[in-house]
């Protein structure tokens, strides 16, 4: 092709995308294609049926990577092997979690400022006599709003089922009376997080109870296949109720994780 190997890098994955494959359903990496590339030339085109093959080593493989060439704004489809020979040499299936878990970094963090945002905003500290004192959350029925629209739109939004997750985490909590009260010490209390820094810091203190990096993504990985659709309902449902709460006391949760999936696939 008339080009150095350091000239090319890997696409980035941005994505995963449920694909059916003999009749069962397969996750595969979606990429991050720049605009107006052309597919570069090659010995060994792919066609378009039966198996794929490398086009830079023509082995028959199971899925495409990709790398680019900014310089001659090429794209040419390789296999997980042949990709760890440019970027930063890493295999498609490491690529391929290496994604994954700067993902479920992305959202661990934003559940946690979520919970803070709650803690901060729907608990305080009061006096119970004698110098004592607790903390006291507050519930939400009351901050559905005076305006007959704000009570409306919350009594819609629950019957639609789109704030299920917030009245029925309270109601495990709480008791059956929860059902016309949202109780943020609960939903607080049922947001899935992982806290993936502080299990990093007390790695890197070289503690007696500290785990192995190795040990940690695994354990965060897990915890994303688990957790990643119930984190995302949880920012959207809060969002979605104070936008229409007149609630003006929380402010909209700002999420990275979603705005970063947003923009990709955008």
């Amino acid at each position: 092709m008339g080009t150095e190997s350091n000239q090319w890098t890997a696409t980035p994955i941005i994505d995963f995308t449920n694909v059916e494959a003999n009749g069962k359903s397969k996750s595969m990496p979606v990429f991050e294609f720049p605009k107006n590339y052309t597919k570069a030339p090659t010995l060994f085109p792919n066609n378009t049926s039966g198996d794929i093959n490398c086009e830079l080593c023509s082995k028959t493989i199971k899925i495409s990577y990709y790398i680019q060439n900014d310089q001659k704004k090429w794209i040419l489809s390789v296999g997980s092997e042949c990709v760890t020979k440019f970027g930063d040499g890493l295999s498609g299936k490491d690529n391929v979690r290496q994604f994954k878990i700067d993902r479920a970094i992305m959202l661990d963090r934003d559940l946690i400022s979520l919970k803070k945002l709650i803690f901060e905003n729907s608990s305080r500290i009061e006096s119970i006599g004698y110098g004592k004192k607790e903390r006291k959350w507050n519930s939400s029925y009351a901050n559905f709003g005076t305006d007959t629209a704000s009570i409306d739109a919350i009594a819609k939004l629950k019957e639609d089922g789109k704030i299920n997750l917030l009245f029925d985490t309270s109601k495990k909590g709480y008791n059956s009376r929860s059902r016309d009260y949202i109780y943020w010490r609960y939903v607080y209390g049922a947001i899935p997080i992982f806290d993936y820094d502080n299990y990093i810091k007390t790695s890197n203190s070289g503690s007696s109870y500290s785990k192995s990096k190795e040990s940690i993504e695994k354990e965060l990985l897990a915890w994303f296949t688990k957790n990643e659709q119930r984190g995302i309902d949880f920012i959207n449902q809060f969002n979605l109720y104070q936008e229409n709460s007149g609630n003006s006391k929380l402010e909209l949760f700002k999420s990275e994780y979603l705005q970063n999936k947003s923009d990709f696939e955008g």
